[in-house]
């Protein structure tokens, strides 16, 4: 078998690093896992009101999405909230999904251990805004599995109110593309209400639009290092054989 000269292994080292400049250059940008911006008009009211249970039935909700052909860490989360009444205090968090049993015997899935999780206290307005949080764990989200995302209000049962505007219902799924607006997804998604007990109960949905909340990934670096490596690695070994 040829073994390649110094020269002609240089070259191949070189070929081997502009490819790997361009496929990282082409990873680093962040990508889309899951997202249902632009925000549409609509919304779900939750948190606490002991004047009026209806508002008031669920201290939190959560949503369900799926991640297509990539694993990668997360990288951020954000979604699109306003204060509806009272103060504003709450925890963001991913969660893995488990199996669940709902309450018509159906076999599903609903929010299960938490990931990673946000405290925030007093960043709401009556506007609607998007909050942005940075993920600090990176936990991974693996491919073609589901997750939920929840907002849950913290309170002393005092009247606190959040709003969680309706997103056009769309999967980028680590395409790194925009919401294609001409492909939006007919259901099959679980909508999760965290119940005052602290159980949260689920059901699918096709009518019912998800929130508009944008899962974000920071995908790692392709193999192509490892390829560099075995080759500098094999350029040291000839050296030191001649």
């Amino acid at each position: 078998m040829a073994v390649p000269s110094g020269k002609h292994l240089g070259i191949a080292i070189s070929a081997a690093l502009l490819l790997q400049l361009s496929a990282t250059e082409a990873l680093s940008a962040s990508l889309i896992v899951s997202s249902s911006f632009p925000v549409d008009t609509g919304f779900y009211v939750f948190g606490y009101d002991p004047v009026n249970p209806f508002y008031g039935l669920y201290p939190g909700l959560a949503f369900e999405f799926r991640t297509e052909s990539l694993s990668a860490p997360l990288e951020s989360i954000r979604v699109s909230l306003n204060q509806f009444a009272g103060p504003n205090e709450m925890q963001i968090s991913l969660h893995e999904a488990e199996p669940y049993v709902d309450a018509f015997g159906v076999s599903t899935v609903r929010p299960g251990p938490i990931m990673e999780s946000f405290h925030l206290q007093d960043v709401l307005g009556a506007a609607t805004q998007i909050v942005t949080v940075e993920s600090v764990l990176q936990p991974l989200l693996r491919q073609n599995a589901s997750y939920f995302v929840s907002v849950v209000a913290i309170g002393n049962g005092e009247r606190q109110l959040m709003r969680w505007s309706v997103g056009v219902d769309c999967e980028a799924g680590f395409l790194g593309e925009e919401c294609n607006l001409d492909e939006i997804v007919e259901g099959g998604f679980v909508r999760a209400f965290l119940s005052s007990s602290g159980s949260w109960g689920t059901y699918q949905y096709s009518t019912y639009p998800r929130t508009a909340f944008e899962v974000i990934a920071a995908p790692e670096p392709s193999t192509g290092l490892l390829v560099i490596a075995a080759l500098l690695g094999f350029a040291v070994h000839r050296r030191g054989r001649a």
